[in-house]
């Protein structure tokens, strides 16, 4: 099993999966209602994702030689695929995904030191990609989506990475305002934007923390961990309404668990 997505209807799932063992996955289309199965659709898929319309889906495949995620398609299902972007720059390996908020497509496209990232409105697949910001050597950047806002985690001038906002309009540098500021002795590793709260994932003195930021009153909550040694690590909450967030816990002496962090509240339940 490769990549998968459920449509937004919850009525189809994209899946690919491998035949092979040689890492060469093929893509299908299944009818959740029915179980009835099309494909396969395409060949070398290495991730794919839904439009918001329920019927067309975008993926990448991978080059037939040095197996590199090169090309993002379209697909509608039951047509033919169009060739959407492809990545040119050998050091660069792309693939697609969804904003939480399922507002837009991003394409990521990654070397070792520098990241890209471009975007499609998921309600008009049919559209123009749109590069957020011009690919610029050393340049480290990933983002979210929230109410016309759009969340930068970059290491412009920041070599733990900062979090900044800017206008889904203009996302240029000359639009950001900071929202988590660089720090010289954390590193900021992760951030989940949900619709009402905000959360990261930092390192500091060698462990993970987690915080959670409310939208509504502005305030922080930090995860409590029980121990002070151990590992932690936010484990993908899916739903952007959530009002938990799902994070991995082990230490020494504790087995790998699973909790739901009440945002909210401040709490947390295994």
């Amino acid at each position: 099993m490769g990549a998968f997505a459920v449509s937004d209807d919850d009525a189809r799932l994209v899946y690919s999966t491998d035949d092979t063992g040689f890492r060469q996955y093929k893509l299908f289309v299944k009818e959740l209602k029915t179980g009835a199965v099309q494909g396969p659709l395409a060949e070398r898929v290495t991730s794919a994702t839904w439009a918001a319309d329920n019927r067309t889906v975008l993926y990448v495949t991978e080059h037939p030689v040095t197996k590199r995620p090169d090309t993002l398609w379209r697909l509608e299902i039951g047509g033919v695929p169009a060739k959407v972007y492809e990545e040119k720059d050998e050091l660069f390996a792309i693939g697609v995904g969804r904003t939480k908020d399922k507002k837009f497509v991003v394409l990521g496209s990654r070397s070792t030191d520098t990241w890209d990232r471009w975007i499609l409105p998921a309600a008009t697949p049919g559209g123009e990609l749109r590069r957020l910001l011009p690919r610029e050597k050393g340049h480290k950047y990933d983002v979210e989506h929230r109410d016309g806002t759009l969340f930068i985690r970059t290491n412009k001038g920041a070599k733990n990475f900062r979090l900044v906002t800017a206008p889904i309009a203009d996302p240029s540098s000359a639009s950001w305002k900071p929202f988590v500021e660089h720090r010289p002795d954390v590193l900021l590793d992760d951030v989940e934007v949900f619709r009402d709260f905000l959360v990261v994932q930092e390192k500091q003195a060698g462990l993970n923390h987690l915080r959670a930021h409310s939208f509504a009153d502005g305030g922080w909550k930090e995860v409590a961990f029980p121990e002070p040694v151990y590992t932690a690590y936010a484990s993908g909450t899916p739903e952007f309404g959530s009002k938990l967030l799902r994070y991995g816990y082990q230490s020494l002496v504790t087995p790998s668990s699973v909790y739901d962090y009440d945002m909210a509240a401040g709490t947390s339940t295994s």
